[in-house]
């Protein structure tokens, strides 16, 4: 009987332990982080650089054509700059007048003399005030008189006679004025001649602030000549050329477009709902299709926020029929790469649903 009983809890012992072990390894997995990550195909692509005109303008020289080779820095086509060489000469011109006003004002006499003839101009300045004053009031008696005495002309109480007599005086009071106001006038042109230390010392400064201002035009004038150079970004083959002699282009259209052999891009689509996990300047690893080791990184450099439809060319498991974003990374690898070649990525979320 003891031993029915030790083989019945031997065989219930054997029936619950491997219950327990895959309730306890459903348990771990359970508590495992989940993985979000996706694998994506992408292709390699040359890197394009396109050049842009910079200003608006007129073409008067292509240097380039399609296939040919260039240099980072080679001019590949140069616009027409006339209209800024005659407003930098303008500008020069003027700068040369306001250097001879300035060398003018600082070759003014000394402050002493100055003061002390503007003093006695000022003084004299004040007499002919002081005259014209008089002038004024006495043509203001006069003309009273005058007028009193038309009144008793038209009355019949005085002759013609005895009003000539009011009416010139009423043009000499007025003569007098006018000769006060001249006087006036040229004593005060004299005072002006005479400007004060102060005068003179804001009188330059001005001066200079003036000349500095044209020299920064010039300065900002002769830094837009480059602009109308159009120059390669990089080295490579020029690809398309979308100018010619003689041609009117506005600032920013395309000129030219640069492909770099040695500059590779991998190309690939990321499903919107990753579009968070990587930005500009993120390295994503990449590999070869079935590889389980990165052959290099790439730093992602364009991503265009526009999403689509994941093209056929670039479909995979994880976003085959999903709206996408076209990402583009630069190549950091030492395998050899082929235009056109596969490779694969693989992009993880960082919190699991």
């Amino acid at each position: 009987m003891k031993n029915w009983s030790s083989r019945k809890w031997t065989k219930g012992l054997l029936m619950v332990v491997p219950v327990m072990i895959v309730v306890a390894a459903l348990c771990i997995f359970a508590a495992m982080p989940k993985s979000n990550a996706i694998t994506l195909e992408g292709s390699v692509e040359i890197s394009t650089n396109s050049c842009f005109a910079q200003t608006s303008g007129t073409v008067t020289e292509v240097m380039v054509q399609a296939g040919q080779q260039v240099k980072a820095g080679d001019v590949l086509a140069v616009m027409d700059d006339s209209g800024l060489q005659n407003q930098v000469q303008q500008l020069e011109a003027t700068l040369v007048m306001k250097n001879a006003k300035l060398n003018q004002l600082k070759k003014m006499p000394d402050a002493a003399p100055v003061i002390a003839a503007r003093k006695a101009a000022q003084h004299t300045a004040q007499i002919y005030q002081e005259k014209l004053t008089a002038a004024r009031r006495s043509l203001e008696e006069v003309e009273a008189e005058y007028n009193k005495q038309q009144q008793l002309y038209d009355a019949g109480a005085i002759a013609q006679q005895q009003l000539k007599q009011y009416q010139q005086s009423v043009e000499t009071a007025s003569t007098a004025v006018a000769v006060a106001e001249s006087e006036l006038a040229a004593a005060q042109n004299t005072v002006n001649t005479y400007a004060s230390p102060e005068q003179d010392a804001d009188a330059v400064d001005a001066a200079l602030a003036d000349i500095h201002l044209t020299e920064l035009q010039i300065e900002q004038l002769e830094q837009s000549k480059d602009d109308y150079t159009v120059k390669a970004l990089t080295d490579g083959v020029v690809i398309s050329s979308d100018v010619a002699q003689g041609v009117t282009v506005v600032q920013g259209q395309r000129l030219f477009d640069v492909s770099n052999q040695d500059d590779k891009q991998f190309v690939f689509y990321l499903p919107v709902e990753y579009a968070d996990e990587i930005g500009f300047g993120s390295k994503v690893d990449i590999y070869r299709l079935n590889a389980a080791e990165p052959i290099g990184t790439a730093d992602v450099c364009y991503m265009d926020w526009k999403a689509v439809y994941t093209p056929d060319d670039y479909e995979s498991g994880a976003n085959k029929n999903k709206k996408s974003i076209k990402v583009k990374a630069l190549i950091d690898s030492a395998e050899p790469l082929g235009v056109g070649e596969t490779l694969v990525t693989r992009i993880e979320k960082e919190k699991a649903e």
